[in-house]
């Protein structure tokens, strides 16, 4: 990972969970996160343990509590569920996977539990085994949007860009999702080398103002395509509207040292660790009853992203 993208996740992390599960947060007390190896006097005093560490913030504590309930009653599909999620959220992807793998074939199985599955056969080479999981994605619910997200990114690994952007279509219909739309249908097509086609989507990105993340992926970009003119315009108008923003000189110290053929975003895996990262940030900001899950999926998304790193 390029030293560009280690100094941008931990304040874009800070950024979405801030929506999140963190607004409003104290300390946890001393009991919630007890010392490693602690055993639970009971499976309903682990939970109850688990649910208070969670509400906290400590999730660390909540997870440990959590598959210490579990192993005291492992046939307990929503206790599975819940810790699923909090170890997937607490970044312990491995363990994670298992349980993923624990909750298939259960009825109205996880979407998180699938798009992990799937993302860690894609970062393996396995597509036939990652189209599986998506296949099983639904359409509706958190599905209208991570589903046309995953799918056209698979699709972009075996090199299929016209499929990969019919995947993504539905997500254009989304309201209040166009931008994120248009950012990955840019990027599969500037994957595919099809720049032109690219920009067109690239130019819809930035006709709003744009978060610096999109603004860093765009300026790359238009320096990639001989535009540095644009490219140091687009940085300097962001900088004028964002006059506080401590990331911004770093940026364009970056965007000048950078080699012209880097790339934010270089390949199919790389791009659906973006494409979830990105539906987080997007999801606190338009979908604020979905918050808590929302932040769930940026902690998991930033665990993969480390995982399957973005350069």
């Amino acid at each position: 990972m390029t030293s560009f993208r280690r100094r941008l996740l931990p304040t874009s992390l800070a950024a979405l969970l801030a929506g999140g599960v963190l607004a409003g947060a104290v300390p946890a007390p001393a009991f919630a996160a007890g010392p490693p190896g602690e055993t639970a006097g009971s499976a309903t005093g682990s939970y109850l343990a688990g649910r208070y560490a969670q509400h906290q913030d400590d999730w660390t504590a909540a997870a440990r509590f959590t598959a210490q309930a579990l192993a005291a009653d492992p046939d307990d599909q929503a206790l599975l569920r819940r810790t699923f999620l909090l170890r997937l959220g607490e970044g312990q992807v491995d363990t994670a996977i298992g349980y993923a793998t624990r909750l298939l074939g259960e009825q109205g199985e996880p979407q998180m539990a699938l798009t992990l599955l799937a993302a860690d056969a894609l970062a393996k080479g396995k597509l036939d085994e990652a189209d599986g999981y998506a296949a099983r994605l639904p359409a509706d619910g958190l599905g209208r949007f991570i589903t046309p997200l995953t799918r056209a990114w698979l699709a972009t690994a075996r090199g299929k860009t016209d499929e990969a952007l019919a995947a993504l279509e539905p997500l254009a219909a989304v309201q209040g999702f166009g931008a994120l739309y248009n950012l990955h249908a840019a990027l599969i097509l500037d994957l595919a080398g099809r720049s032109e086609d690219a920009a067109a989507h690239y130019v819809k990105v930035t006709d709003t103002e744009a978060p610096l993340r999109v603004v860093q992926i765009v300026g790359n970009f238009m320096m990639r395509t001989g535009k540095t003119d644009e490219a140091r315009k687009l940085y300097e108008t962001f900088q004028i509207n964002n006059p506080d923003g401590l990331l911004v000189e770093p940026a364009l110290d970056a965007m000048a040292k950078a080699p012209s053929d880097t790339r934010p975003v270089p390949d199919a895996r790389s791009g659906l660790a973006e494409a979830l990262f990105d539906l987080g940030s997007a999801c606190i900001t338009r979908m604020p009853t979905s918050r808590r899950f929302c932040s769930v999926a940026s902690r998991c998304t930033c665990a993969g992203i480390w995982r399957w790193p973005i350069c």
